[in-house]
């Protein structure tokens, strides 16, 4: 008789074991698919997005020689909220024998971007809540971004049209852009892919790395018809259940921006050479870090005005 259970229990276990397998291998399956889902997905809301601002795609290319963007404005309208368009400097280096030193380009090594002329008219027109394009070359980090002002962004899980549904989401702002020279704190938005290891801000988690931060100091936007540079400052983590306000945008005056300033430093694991408190201009990259808080994490990246 007990011969009996324990042949019961030995087969029930070799069951249990099967079962587990099969389930397991079904998962792997449907895990290995969705992978080639989403690979497909980002690959074609880049390259929609970049086809519209004849962006030739960054994510198959990376040659070593870095070009810059250069904002060739048009004609057409833009949408409410977005600055009308005004002459502006390219960032192309100039003809001058003695050009600005923050025109010419910079030879920095891991790569660069593809050279294209970004043109945000289409994307105007497609969705009115695109505000502009983020580019950091030499990384995956090259797209447009919505500005959502003051109401919930749906954009988490939405793709840059406003419409389709995607994983990826798209990048945002609170901030108002209607002025992109006179905001003291750009806060942008985006998600970590950790599951794909690639996509929207999933590579700012490099900065941990003081080589990666240094060879990718350099980011570059463009709002409305304003080309704009910003320079590595510094990276940090942060929870969103701490007191301390990292996404603050409104300053009462410069101390209040300095305070500010001085904070994230002090936060601040790595930091650019000579970094100090007090630039009027800062960028703000966020993304969810669940390696340092699982629920509240956040990585930091902040970059000041050139």
């Amino acid at each position: 008789m007990e011969d009996s259970k324990f042949e019961k229990v030995i087969c029930w276990i070799v069951i249990a074991v099967f079962l587990c397998s099969f389930i397991g291998l079904i998962g792997y399956l449907v895990w290995d698919a969705n992978q080639d889902k989403i690979e497909e997905d980002i690959q074609k809301i880049h390259d929609e997005a970049a086809e519209l601002v004849a962006l030739p795609s960054v994510i198959e290319e990376r040659p070593e020689e870095r070009t810059e963007i250069v904002y060739q404005p048009t004609d057409a309208p833009k949408p409410t909220g977005v600055p009308s368009p005004t002459p502006v400097p390219t960032l192309e280096p100039t003809e001058s024998p003695t050009p600005e030193p923050t025109r010419e380009p910079e030879q920095k090594s891991g790569g660069t971007v593809n050279s294209g002329t970004i043109s945000l008219e289409q994307l105007y027109a497609i969705n009115p809540d695109i505000a502009g394009w983020i580019r950091i070359p030499g990384t995956e980090v090259d797209y447009p971004f919505a500005a959502v002002g003051n109401k919930k962004s749906i954009y988490e899980d939405t793709a840059y049209d406003g419409k389709t549904k995607s994983a990826f989401g798209t990048i945002f702002t609170h901030n108002n852009v209607s002025d992109p020279t006179s905001i003291p704190n750009l806060v942008l938005y985006g998600h970590n892919m950790a599951a794909t290891g690639y996509g929207m801000f999933t590579q700012l988690l490099k900065y941990k790395n003081k080589d990666f931060a240094k060879n990718h100091a350099r980011i570059e936007l463009v709002i409305g018809d304003t080309p704009l540079v910003y320079e590595f400052f510094c990276c940090y983590n942060v929870s969103t259940t701490d007191s301390f306000l990292y996404e603050q945008t409104a300053f009462t005056g410069p101390k209040d921006l300095t305070s500010y300033s001085e904070e994230i430093l002090r936060r601040s694991k790595v930091k650019a050479e000579g970094a100090t408190a007090g630039a009027a201009h800062y960028l703000t990259l966020s993304t969810c870090d669940r390696g340092y808080d699982r629920k509240n994490g956040r990585f930091v990246v902040v970059f000041v005005r050139k």
